[in-house]
C-alpha cells in the first residue's frame, strides 16, 4: 500500500468515525446517526471542512468552490500521473 492509499484511508476513517458509536472507536464529541443525515448537507459540510483543513496547512485562504476546482486539479492529475 503506498503512502497516498494510507493517508486516503487513514481520511476516511476520521471522517466515518463521525458515525460509529464511541466504544466502536467513534468521535467521542461529534456523533451522527446515518438515517439523520442529509446528504446533500453531509457532504457539502465534508468539502467545506477539507477547505478548512486545507486553509490551516497551507496558510492559503480560498474560497470552497476554488478548493473544489483545485481538488479536481488534482485528481485530474493524479489519474493521469497512474495511467
Amino acid at each position: 500500500m503506498n503512502k497516498q492509499v494510507e493517508m486516503a484511508i487513514a481520511v476516511a476513517d476520521g471522517i466515518l468515525s463521525l458515525f460509529r458509536d464511541e466504544e466502536d472507536g467513534g468521535n467521542p464529541n461529534f456523533h451522527y446517526k446515518l438515517e439523520d443525515i442529509d446528504a446533500t448537507e453531509f457532504f457539502t459540510a465534508m468539502i467545506i471542512g477539507c477547505n478548512i483543513v486545507y486553509c490551516t496547512l497551507t496558510g492559503n485562504e480560498i474560497d470552497n468552490v476554488s478548493f473544489t476546482h483545485l481538488c479536481n486539479q488534482l485528481i485530474v492529475q493524479d489519474m493521469l500521473k497512474n495511467k
